[in-house]
């Protein structure tokens, strides 16, 4: 190899190194015994893929046994869509955990996210789930979240 190739790789080595946006955590992370006693919607997430940076924010809430965000407005639950392999919604604590970080119900989640609404994206977020919750727990508005977490998420020790 010429020293042109071995610069070249080099520095693709590097770049691509650079470009992970996200952590490389998985559910080792949430600690043991913290089990998924709640049912929660999930999508496929692969933390090395760049994630939007929308925000979304809203207090996390329950709502005839479903996981919900309530809007800042308080007039519209919307159903949370979370990484699969590191979300766990432990039911009997009312905890959800996502990554190392933890949001109690009745707690102002803070994240980057897309909003979903209208039969059209409701139907495609659908054929996408990794997990489910209940029918009834799917609301009229989806936000499929990310893991650019605002100062509203607790991090785990």
């Amino acid at each position: 190899m010429n020293m042109k190739s071995i610069l070249l790789l080099v520095g693709t080595i590097v770049i691509s190194g650079c470009a992970t946006t996200a952590s490389t955590k998985d559910a080792n992370s949430i600690p043991k015994g913290h089990l998924n006693s709640g049912e929660i919607f999930t999508y496929e997430f692969d933390p090395r893929l760049p994630q939007v940076d929308s925000g979304v924010s809203g207090i996390l809430v329950v709502d005839n046994g479903c996981l919900l965000i309530q809007a800042p407005a308080r007039t519209v639950l919307i159903t949370p869509i979370l990484p699969e392999g590191i979300s766990r919604w432990d039911k009997g604590t009312d905890i959800l955990y996502i990554e190392n970080r933890v949001f109690r119900v009745g707690d102002v989640i803070s994240t980057n996210g897309v909003i979903l609404y209208g039969e059209e994206e409701i139907e495609a977020a659908r054929s996408s789930f990794k997990s489910e919750a209940p029918e009834h727990c799917l609301k009229n508005r989806l936000v499929r979240i990310g893991t650019h977490f605002g100062s509203s998420a607790k991090k785990i020790d």
